[in-house]
């Protein structure tokens, strides 16, 4: 059992599928790798201005142009959003603090879009392994089975780089999406991570 656990740990462990570990290091070297990536690719949409709908919900909207942030400010700006029948009050307060450290330069707001697209990259991530471990039956805590973060790392990769999304990410206006899908990989983990417990 403890040699098991040594080749486990180095890295040389065969399981019963006849695939290879690999050290969970080196999957962590690759999801930085394609995080860096996705970050120099989108870099130069960073100094674009505003698009789409940015002109009416950022530019015209004199709610975010808070001068401090206090709660009465950040409770106006929240209430100020007219989109969609609960207002958007997180992505609105999202617009008013990106407007109080950087003003209206788009650089920032894009900015704050690609850093959520890492970090919603990182959810998809976590999730996927997840799921894939669940797919192949693997318990995570005794063993990593390389077929499962290569599962993780494509899907993590597709999301990251997939063209779609560059409209998303290079848009100032499209924090909210960002964050709601962010916050919706999260509690799909928290449930999972719930239900097998």
């Amino acid at each position: 059992m403890y040699q098991n656990y040594q080749t486990v740990k180095s890295g040389e462990y065969n399981n019963s599928y006849g695939l290879s570990m690999i050290s969970i290091s080196s999957h962590n070297k690759i999801l930085f790798i394609l995080l860096l990536s996705t970050f120099i690719l989108y870099f130069p949409g960073l100094y674009g201005d505003f698009i789409l709908d940015d002109k009416s919900n950022i530019i015209d909207e004199s709610a975010i142009r808070i001068s401090s942030i206090t709660y009465e400010t950040l409770t106006e700006a929240a209430k100020s959003g007219v989109a969609g029948p609960l207002k958007r009050p997180v992505s609105v307060i999202s617009f008013a603090l990106n407007y109080y450290y950087s003003g209206l330069n788009p650089f920032y707001f894009k900015l704050v879009n690609v850093i959520l697209h890492l970090l919603t990259g990182i959810c998809v991530y976590i999730l996927s392994s997840f799921l894939a471990s669940q797919l192949i039956n693997i318990d995570l805590k005794k063993k990593r089975n390389i077929s499962t973060q290569i599962i993780a790392l494509i899907c993590t990769a597709l999301w990251l780089l997939h063209p779609l999304n560059i409209s998303s990410v290079c848009c100032g206006l499209i924090e909210l999406d960002t964050l709601i899908r962010d916050n919706n990989y999260q509690l799909l983990r928290c449930q999972n991570g719930t239900e097998t417990n």
